[in-house]
């Protein structure tokens, strides 16, 4: 039987293939248990270098749009943040292309996706928006590059054609960029709904899921290389935007822990793996890092110590992210290796 839900697995050639076609369609018949408790499903090989892909792109996607909004709605008082969330996302971004290679085997499969454009396919659609967003990274990161060099410059000084370039960068970086890394955050969640692994088949709450752990790990992020900064001297960025990011974490993590729980409902005795087997201590980890990190945003700390309660609060945020990836990539051997996943 064809291999199920690998990337290393599927067919070089006809680029930008559809799911059915790459083995991730869930077929009419997987409701049923194997033959004498042999599983019917080649359990996925995803591993380690495709869950530091799912976390590290849903990461610079929720820096980017913490970046962003800073940039359009708050004004002289976040620039820090739009700088720390420009770079962050930038960072982040870069390891992705390379982490996802490594799984395909192959350089030449990264590129034949790239070769059409079949957005009805998640595979090729991700491949597209990973690379289009390299794109408006890039111009961000080109104009806070610009806007250092001419800091203190009024609008006023500057030509012509600095100012177009200006408006070039901003529509790439804002009205590119932004669609461009809500697509990153989500469609991860949606190449997994289509898979015939019980644990994530047509489950419409893991592009929620990514997307509210990305949001959490994007703005924790943001805050960790804020408070790092203000460790090293430069508080006055880190004061500025520690309420605002605290709000917008606490809002992102009591997103990441509803949609983690529809997510579990739905899928039901199939989420067996994540809720009684062997990957519950590692849910149990996640649920740690969460609740950790919000006890630690509210201690009553002032100075110095506030600078560490916001370092670790920040680092226990994004653990607990990469834990909870982690986990529900690991899942899916677990699901596809038990038969009792597929009874009823």
């Amino acid at each position: 039987m064809p291999p199920h839900d690998t990337l290393a697995e599927r067919p070089a050639a006809g680029p930008g293939l559809a799911p059915t076609d790459l083995g991730l369609g869930a077929p009419e018949n997987s409701g049923g248990p194997g033959y004498y408790d042999v599983p019917m499903l080649k359990p996925p090989v995803w591993g380690g270098s495709i869950s530091w892909y799912f976390f590290l792109g849903g990461l610079s996607a929720g820096a980017y749009v913490v970046g962003r909004a800073a940039e359009r709605f708050g004004g002289p008082r976040f620039r820090p943040v739009a700088t720390a969330g420009t770079c962050v996302a930038a960072a982040a971004v870069l390891p992705c292309a390379p982490l996802l290679i490594a799984d395909l085997g192959d350089p030449k499969r990264f590129h034949h996706m790239l070769r059409v454009f079949k957005p009805g396919s998640p595979m090729n659609l991700g491949a597209w928006v990973l690379t289009a967003y390299h794109g408006a990274g890039a111009a961000a990161l080109l104009r806070e590059y610009l806007r250092w060099g001419r800091a203190g410059e009024s609008p006023a000084a500057r030509g012509l054609e600095a100012q177009a370039a200006d408006g070039f960068l901003v529509a790439a970086a804002d009205f590119a960029g932004v669609p461009l890394a809500l697509l990153l955050a989500s469609y991860t969640g949606v190449l997994l709904t289509g898979a015939s692994t019980p644990v994530w088949s047509r489950n419409p709450w893991l592009p929620a899921l990514f997307s509210a752990g990305a949001a959490s790990a994007g703005s924790a992020a943001v805050s960790l290389a804020l408070e790092a900064l203000a460790a090293a001297g430069h508080g006055a960025a880190a004061d500025a935007a520690r309420e605002p990011l605290r709000l917008v974490h606490t809002a992102a993590h009591l997103a990441e822990v509803v949609t983690l729980v529809g997510y579990l409902s739905a899928a039901g005795r199939h989420a067996r793996p994540l809720t009684a087997g062997p990957l519950t201590p590692a849910l149990a980890r996640v649920a740690a890092g969460v609740v950790g990190s919000e006890v630690l945003q509210l201690l009553p700390a002032r100075g110095r110590a506030r600078q560490w309660t916001g370092l670790a609060a920040a680092a226990l945020s994004l653990y607990a992210g990469i834990a909870l990836r982690s986990a529900v990539v690991r899942a899916g051997a677990a699901s596809a290796n038990d038969p009792r996943t597929k009874s009823g």
